[in-house]
This record gives structure tokens, C-alpha cells and sequence, in this order.
């Protein structure tokens, strides 16, 4: 079993944090919203990184907004939603 490499773990409770540890933090850095594929990424070697940044805690990031011509979906928008979102 291949065992993770290390990596700082960060889980922000604002946008303004998130923002913040984004704009600060030089290394690789991924975005953590769903995370389904992460774990088998890092262990097969596919992507390096030196930090992971959990956003699942900030509120205000799942949306579907009707914005004229376009559609906004926001970031931690879940599949069912977008299906069953009157926009759509």
C-alpha cells in the first residue's frame, strides 16, 4: 500500500481566510471542494503538492444564480443540486 507524502492541511472558515492562505502560500498548491479523486492522484504519484487547501467549511459557495446569457455555479455546488436546480 503506498502510504501519502506530507503535506499541510489547511481548512479555512472564511472566503477572506481562503483568500488570504491562497495569496500567501508559494508551494503547489490544490483546492480541496469534493475530493473524490485526490487520494488516488497523490498515492499513484500523478500530482505533488505542499498543501491542500479544504474549503468545504465556507459558506456561500454553492449556487446555481442565473445571470442573464450566463449561469453561475458556485464552487462547492453538488451534481444533485445543479440537476435539480429550476435554472438548469
Amino acid at each position: 500500500m503506498s502510504l501519502l507524502p506530507e503535506f499541510e492541511y489547511k481548512r479555512p472558515e472564511s472566503l477572506e481566510e481562503f483568500l488570504h492562505l491562497l495569496s500567501d502560500y508559494k508551494g503547489d498548491t490544490m483546492i480541496l471542494a469534493g475530493g473524490t479523486d485526490l487520494v488516488p492522484r497523490i498515492k499513484m504519484g500523478l500530482k505533488k503538492l505542499d498543501l491542500i487547501i479544504d474549503i468545504k467549511d465556507i459558506e456561500g459557495l454553492s449556487y446555481v444564480k442565473d445571470e442573464g446569457k450566463n449561469v453561475r455555479i458556485g464552487a462547492l455546488t453538488t451534481i444533485y443540486e445543479i440537476i435539480k436546480s429550476k435554472i438548469i
